[in-house]
């Protein structure tokens, strides 16, 4: 049973009388009785609308909707389902009209469905409000531009490593004066203490190919910090990030052999988050 079945049972089994409690907790095995009771949520109130679609969505990026509905002959009906500021996003990356077309219950409830089913058959089960708190729990109260700044702070430790590995004055010049104050001060302080290379070298050309590469490897540290999490927690920071960046969040998590590097990680996410965002 998932974590999240056990919240669930616990705010159906809240309803019943004592008598009634006890009755049905015959019937699970010691192992699910211990996790109902140690259940860290038992003092949150339980609220179906919190796991409704329309709750779900409230901090979902527009990006992740783009290729659905691009793939639908009638994108416009789904306007409805989508807060006003994404629905408008959505039109402008379509190049179509944002309209609000009037929909029946019946039929609303159907474009819902068909939303749950192509775009969250891995959709997290819990709500933000009744994740497991742990250490990376502050991610979850981020927007997106506070989690895009939080990448590139990342991408900063492997900015210095490269700095410290180019050996052309020229090169290197460029590369210092095309930085900002702020990323200059915060890269003399990693290199005080640098950490060893967590990829291979790359070749210098210019800045914008290089920014791009490094904010790359920005979004692989947090995925790498991320695998200490689980993935209700994942779904939530890469679908409030653009898909671009979510989707290269997702196939970091796959990689398990990263995970020796997770609590390095962690310890520089929370560094950033305590002393820069």
């Amino acid at each position: 049973m998932r974590f999240a079945s056990y919240f669930v049972l616990y705010g159906k089994l809240q309803t019943l009388p004592e008598e009634r409690q006890q009755s049905l907790l015959h019937y699970l095995g010691e192992e699910h009785i211990e996790q109902l009771r140690s259940n860290h949520t038992k003092d949150v109130a339980f609220s179906p609308a919190s796991f409704s679609l329309s709750s779900l969505l409230r901090d979902v990026h527009y990006s992740w909707f783009v290729s659905f509905l691009q793939q639908q002959d009638a994108p416009h009906l789904f306007f409805p389902l989508f807060r006003e500021r994404t629905g408008k996003k959505l039109a402008k990356a379509l190049d179509i009209p944002w309209t609000l077309p009037k929909l029946s219950p019946c039929f609303s409830r159907y474009l819902v469905q068909i939303l749950e089913e192509s775009l969250f058959h891995e959709r997290a089960t819990l709500p933000m409000e009744y994740m497991q708190k742990m250490p990376l729990f502050p991610l979850l109260t981020k927007t997106k531009k506070e989690l895009v700044a939080l990448i590139h702070h990342l991408s900063l430790f492997d900015i210095a490593i490269e700095m410290r590995q180019l050996v052309e004055q020229r090169r290197l010049q460029e590369l210092s004066d095309s930085l900002g104050e702020g990323d200059q001060a915060i890269i003399a302080e990693i290199s005080k203490a640098l950490p060893p290379p967590l990829f291979p070298r790359t070749a210098y050309r210019d800045f914008p190919s290089f920014q791009q590469e490094m904010h790359k490897r920005g979004i692989v540290r947090l995925g790498i910090a991320l695998l200490q999490t689980n993935k209700d927690f994942l779904w939530h920071i890469t679908r409030r990030l653009d898909e671009g960046r979510g989707t290269l969040l997702l196939q970091t998590y796959e990689k398990k052999a990263l995970a020796k590097h997770t609590q390095d990680m962690v310890s520089s996410v929370l560094g950033i988050l305590q002393g820069h965002l």
